[in-house]
């Protein structure tokens, strides 16, 4: 990431001033920048995790846990998230449940999805277990369609499959946006007013604004759906100078 302010002013000092003194001032301005950089994004994940501290009370995640990264684990994964979430929806036939209901459904129902999920995927060929939990969990920021998510610590229903140790997959159940046969999540506009009801007018307004910085998951191995990496680049004027005859 090349600052032009610090570019305009190397370009003088290398004109101006001594090459020692340009590389020194150089190095010193390369590594203000270093420094700078973590500082502003480590306050752009505390301003997402402050936001969804007022968001995640309302929400219930969907998380499925393939039990490796294998091709044939990953493609089971989404069959088997796919199924549940149709199960669900089958069962519930229409209800419109809270999320606390939707909590009690998902733990009164705990033995029966499971044993849908492993009986698929025996059908499939593959004697996996699935553990269905109620946990809470750390986030990354996530994308669906229009609406971003911000990182923080969620209520979740959490799915793992055989071992649990490959990429994951995660929506939402509550509200629901895991209507979609997919592997993408869009937001339907029934499911953006029962948000717009819940949230206050900022959270709301926040929650639709476009973020051009999305935030990786450091806490947790959850890569699958990844959200777009941070990645800082920083162009070295010390370097430029040295390489000059």
């Amino acid at each position: 990431m090349s600052h032009p302010h610090i570019t305009y002013y190397m370009n003088k000092l290398s004109k101006g001033t001594s090459r020692k003194a340009a590389l020194l001032i150089s190095a010193a301005l390369s590594l203000t920048l270093l420094v700078s950089v973590p500082l502003v994004l480590k306050q752009a994940r505390k301003a997402e995790e402050s936001l969804s501290s007022g968001l995640a009370p309302q929400i219930l995640r969907f998380h499925v846990l393939a039990n490796s990264n294998s091709k044939e684990d990953q493609d089971l994964k989404l069959e088997v998230k796919q199924l549940l979430i149709d199960t669900m929806y089958e069962d519930l036939d229409g209800r419109e449940l809270s999320k606390d209901e939707l909590i009690s459904y998902v733990t009164e129902h705990k033995e029966e999805l499971e044993h849908t999920a492993e009986s698929f995927m025996r059908s499939e060929g593959y004697a996996y277990p699935a553990d269905i939990r109620i946990e809470r969990c750390y986030f990354p920021t996530k994308v669906y369609g229009d609406v971003t998510f911000p990182c923080g610590d969620y209520d979740a229903v959490r799915v793992l499959l055989g071992s649990g140790q490959g990429n994951n997959w995660w929506c939402v159940l509550y509200p629901p946006l895991c209507f979609s046969q997919s592997s993408v999540c869009e937001v339907p506009d029934s499911s953006k007013q029962e948000l717009k009801n819940l949230l206050t007018d900022n959270d709301y307004r926040d929650l639709m604004k476009s973020r051009r910085v999305v935030f990786n998951d450091t806490k947790q191995k959850t890569q699958t759906e990844t959200s777009e990496k941070v990645t800082v680049h920083v162009r070295f004027r010390l370097a430029e100078l040295l390489s000059r005859d």
